[in-house]
Parts: structure tokens; sequence; C-alpha cells
């Protein structure tokens, strides 16, 4: 197996610009591994913000809960 160090990112006129078919086809794979590890980076990213995002919505949620809680529990002993 060659390794080509200097490949450019895939495109569809590389076998006009004289590439050969092994170097054409190594840069297809570099850029498909590329766009793949992009694209699970920004679904972690995604994930975590999510995940965080209902961490404040519960937190919220559960403070706003008790505060009615308490607040018809006041009402209830008036």
């Amino acid at each position: 197996m060659l390794i080509y160090d200097d490949l450019p990112d895939y495109s569809h006129d590389m076998h006009l610009r004289g590439f050969s078919p092994e170097q054409i086809l190594e840069s297809f794979r570099r850029t498909n591994r590329k766009r793949t590890d992009e694209r699970k980076k920004k679904k972690r990213e995604e994930s975590l913000f999510e995940k965080e995002l209902a961490r404040i919505v519960e937190s919220l949620a559960k403070a706003s809960i008790d505060a009615a809680v308490v607040n018809i529990f006041e009402t209830i002993e008036m």
C-alpha cells in the first residue's frame, strides 16, 4: 500500500487533473473518513447539549413544583 501525504480532498474531476486511480481512491477514503468523524463529533456535541438542557429544565421544573406545593399548603392552612 502506498502512502500519499499530499493528496487534496476528493473531487469528481481528479482524474482530469492527472491523479491515478489509487490516489483518487485514497483521497475518497480520507475525505469520507473526515466527513464521518465530523458528523460523529457534531452528534456527540448535540447529545451533550441536549443532556445539559434536559438537566436544566428538570431542575427548573422541580423548583417550580416545589414552590407550587409549598404555596398550596400555605393556602390550605389559612
